[in-house]
């Protein structure tokens, strides 16, 4: 019993965990990087549930257990340092293709999901295959009004048709604040929504953002898109790495 609560506390709670009574909190390790198949360089996401977050199933008391999650960074690496010793099944859900896959029965049809023991630091890397490539085309440019003004693209990452769905939404996400910059950290009155996202598709998206108040401030921007599908419950975005742009 004492395991599960320090699991249900560890991988509940981003990998922070409470000490029960007077037991050693765990300490076993578990990290690595989640690589896009495509640009060979670590998967760009955010930080958060709604990201990139993996699901740990505790095989040492049952065939079945409850699962437990904890996210990554938003360069696609992750470190959980509060996992008690023991074999466990990792599975990373985000915006790529899922590496567990069901037919219409609820038979899976494809298991890419790894099982390991964990017994001190432990190293898994990951290689995904994302539903969209988002990538910046040229530099930001400062504009004399203080406003900027990018280009990027949005390209289809995977040609399965089952990961092929319309897009919902392209933001370009803007922060006055903070690097960490995505859907779940942004300032809505520089954000840019995109019309018509489909037919953005594959095309050179243009966006310039709202005036921006401070001069002589870093701004950071980030471009993000989604498709209409759901992983667990949630249309996750793609994104290109951050950016820093100084309006001087």
């Amino acid at each position: 019993m004492m395991k599960i609560q320090y699991i249900v506390l560890a991988l509940g709670l981003f990998c922070s965990c409470t000490k029960y009574d007077n037991k050693d909190k765990p300490s076993m390790v578990l990290k690595g990087l989640i690589t896009d198949s495509i640009t060979g360089q670590g998967l760009q996401t955010q930080v958060g549930d709604n990201g990139v977050r993996f699901k740990l199933l505790d095989l040492n008391y049952s065939a079945s257990p409850t699962p437990f999650y904890f996210t990554t960074n938003q360069d696609g690496t992750f470190e959980c340092s509060v996992i008690p010793a023991g074999k466990y099944n990792v599975t990373p859900l985000g915006p790529f293709v899922p590496l567990v896959q069901l037919d219409a029965n609820g038979d899976t049809t494809k298991n890419a999901s790894v099982t390991i023991d964990i017994n001190g630091t432990v190293t898994q890397n990951f290689t995904v295959v994302p539903f969209l490539e988002v990538e910046w085309i040229g530099d930001p440019v400062v504009n004399t009004d203080n406003t900027i003004t990018v280009q990027f693209r949005v390209s289809r990452g995977t040609t399965l048709p089952a990961y092929q769905q319309d897009l919902g939404n392209i933001y370009l996400f803007v922060n006055s604040s903070s690097y960490n910059v995505g859907d779940n950290n942004y300032d809505s009155r520089y954000t840019v929504a995109v019309s018509n996202p489909t037919t953005q598709l594959g095309q050179t998206i243009t966006v310039t953002t709202p005036v921006l108040p401070y001069t002589n401030a870093t701004y950071y921007l980030r471009a993000g898109g989604r498709i209409n599908y759901s992983v667990d419950g949630v249309n996750r975005y793609n994104y290109n790495e951050p950016i820093a742009v100084k309006v001087p």
